[in-house]
């Protein structure tokens, strides 16, 4: 068995104030903003689990405890799957992107998407995978699954996005905050990576999340080397700062091209990331022993039939979950 606090008592106020609106009632099942702040504070300090739940306690009260049984011994599988960019079959076909290795049509997207809704699945949120992974939300009898999408193409918004709220799901998207123009941009060029503005981030928040792909190091030397690993430590931790702030002090960061080693993952979890998203192919499974999560993932490409799409969500027996020790 594991406590943890629940809901802290200065939430649970303004809950009552206004009128108990969803976006307070959440923190009865996730962390409340002050319990987030101890955790922050904590995280950095890596303190025992027991000194973080009596910090909530002390400056705040607490409405309750919870105590779950622990499902480090699950055998679920949990699927994340991997887009990247998107386009009308007709508008790739004209396009610079119609061979592209992570361009794929929108007709495939909305046939996957309809198939998962056909089959039962439904989208797991960060804070519900956080929980998965600490082994507190249970997956019997219940199809879930977590929808990535790197980089942060305009395409998302402009295609995915109307998809994915029509079937009421949900996806997380690894920005690189530095390609991010401010404004909205009006024209949609097939012919170039655009990016979702800054101004558009919360009118598409009903269905995106947002996660770190660094702020401007998401690009190769000519080794075909991920800036991130070849550029100098403090200019990667000014880099990964900037990055997070932009995204409110996200904990979840995306490997450009998958590319990491265990110095990275060092340096990236001291400010503050927690869950470490990969280009290897695997599932996650709970991971309560760890505070630092190593997350593989299942590339969704162009050429994926529906049957070799339904195929890889099934087949989690041969696929090894991630370890630290995997980083190379």
């Amino acid at each position: 068995m594991r406590l943890r606090p629940g809901i802290d008592g200065i939430t649970l106020i303004a809950r009552a104030i206004f009128g108990r609106p969803k976006w307070l009632s959440k923190h009865f099942r996730t962390e409340s903003p002050s319990n987030d702040i101890v955790n922050t504070i904590h995280d950095e300090k890596k303190s025992p689990e027991k000194i973080i739940a009596f910090e909530k306690i002390k400056p705040y009260g607490q409405f309750s405890f919870k105590a779950r049984k622990s499902l480090a011994n699950s055998s679920s599988h949990l699927p994340i799957i991997t887009y990247h960019h998107h386009l009308p079959s007709n508008l790739k076909e004209s396009s610079i992107f119609q061979r592209g290795s992570v361009t794929n049509t929108l007709e495939s997207f909305a046939d996957q998407i309809s198939w998962l809704h056909e089959n039962g699945y439904s989208t797991l949120t960060l804070s519900e995978f956080e929980s998965y992974l600490d082994g507190f939300y249970p997956l019997e009898q219940q199809k879930k699954i977590l929808i990535t999408f790197d980089d942060g193409h305009l395409s998302l918004a402009r295609f995915c996005y109307p998809i994915l709220k029509q079937f009421n799901f949900t996806a997380v998207v690894f920005l690189i905050t530095g390609y991010q123009p401010i404004f909205k941009e009006n024209q949609f060029n097939p012919n170039k990576l655009q990016y979702i503005s800054r101004e558009e981030m919360k009118n598409l928040s009903d269905v995106f999340e947002w996660g770190a792909h660094t702020h401007k190091l998401h690009f190769r030397d000519k080794d075909k080397i991920s800036r991130l690993i070849s550029i100098g430590t403090q200019d990667m931790i000014s880099d990964a700062i900037q990055n997070r702030e932009l995204l409110n002090g996200t904990k979840h960061f995306c490997f450009p091209f998958g590319q990491y080693n265990q110095t990275i993952i060092d340096t990236l979890a001291k400010i503050g990331f927690k869950y470490f998203y990969t280009t290897e192919k695997g599932f996650a499974t709970p991971d309560p022993n760890n505070e630092i999560h190593l997350i593989r993932r299942l590339n969704i490409s162009p050429r994926m039939s529906i049957s070799n799409f339904s195929s890889i969500l099934k087949n989690n027996q041969n696929i090894a979950p991630a370890t630290l020790a995997g980083a190379d």
